[in-house]
């Protein structure tokens, strides 16, 4: 099996700012997930995941953007961040760093 490293179909832009901002902050917040034992770690999943039933409700809805920095383990993580690595800095190239935040958001 081959994983793609990166790719250089866009050229030019912006440094990917908010690209590797938000890889770094995914990171750290998988390493701090990852440091906080049983009790503590399953008090954070549940203040800061998302539960759909809750969000229908009208409750927690800033479980709507806390959630996306949450993984399940580290194959979650460098799965999602290869891809975020590979892909987000072509999008921000294309449509800039204000734009790409809130298509990120």
């Amino acid at each position: 099996m081959f994983f793609p490293i990166g790719d250089d179909n866009v050229k030019g832009g912006s440094f990917p700012l908010f690209s590797y901002g938000f890889i770094l902050l995914n990171i750290a917040v998988f390493v701090f997930q990852s440091s906080l034992p049983g009790g503590q770690l399953q008090s954070f999943v549940e203040t800061y995941g998302s539960v759909p039933h809750e969000i229908t409700q009208g409750q927690d809805w800033f479980t709507l953007l806390t959630c996306m920095f949450l993984h399940g383990s580290w194959m979650h993580l460098i799965g999602n961040m290869l891809f975020l690595w590979i892909f987000a800095d072509n999008i921000e190239a294309v449509i800039c760093l204000f734009w790409f935040f809130f298509f990120y958001m």
